[in-house]
């Protein structure tokens, strides 16, 4: 993982973490092992998809190449048994 300081105050730190593959609550977990409380998580992209400007709410068409980018980082579904 790199974290890079954003920005920090007398009570509160901004931090940018980076993971290279991210586990379910990973970056909480690092976190708590530091002894650093996490008050709120963003996350602002996923396999070369960026969240850019979007507000919270706002959303906007994906673009071919991005589409690609998520149906190769995504293993297609396993369906046990059929669909009859």
């Amino acid at each position: 993982a790199q974290v890079e300081p954003l920005r920090m105050d007398k009570k509160k730190a901004w931090l940018r973490i980076t993971i290279a593959e991210g586990k379910k609550r990973q970056v909480r977990l690092l976190c708590r092992e530091a002894g650093l409380p996490v008050l709120r998580l963003k996350r602002v992209a996923l396999d070369g998809l960026k969240l850019g400007n979007l507000k919270l709410g706002q959303y906007r068409p994906l673009k071919r190449e991005e589409v690609s980018l998520l149906k190769r980082a995504v293993p297609p579904a396993k369906i046990k048994g059929s669909l009859k």
